[in-house]
């Protein structure tokens, strides 16, 4: 079991806060997180992925592609614009991206079938 201080879990929940705010930007590097909250960049890898089970990177990367996920499903916009809205720059990397995490195409999402 691993024991963290107060300040630790404080730490970490920051960081995930500022990635699932900015889920539409371009992610973070560690140095600037480590920055925001004032602890080191190796104590922010262990940390975060001890508590959430990713890297904070493949975090962010897994909250960004749900969040396209549900515009997709509760909006009208085109795929084109739910790729390019979570900064997506490639509609087929976005496809791969959205498969490998659903296990379906996009374009299936809403299929009643």
């Amino acid at each position: 079991m691993v024991n963290f201080s107060r300040d630790d879990i404080k730490h970490v929940m920051e960081i995930e806060a500022v990635l699932l705010r900015g889920v539409f930007q371009a992610a973070p590097m560690i140095p600037q997180l480590a920055k925001m909250v004032n602890i080191n960049s190796t104590r922010i890898k262990n940390n975060f992925k001890t508590v959430y089970g990713l890297p904070s990177y493949q975090y962010f990367q897994k909250a960004r592609i749900c969040a396209a996920r549900d515009v997709l499903q509760t909006s009208n916009y085109s795929a084109k614009h739910v790729t390019m809205e979570p900064g997506y720059t490639n509609l087929h990397y976005f496809n791969v991206c959205f498969k490998k995490e659903f296990g379906l195409l996009k374009s299936r999402l809403n299929d009643d079938s």
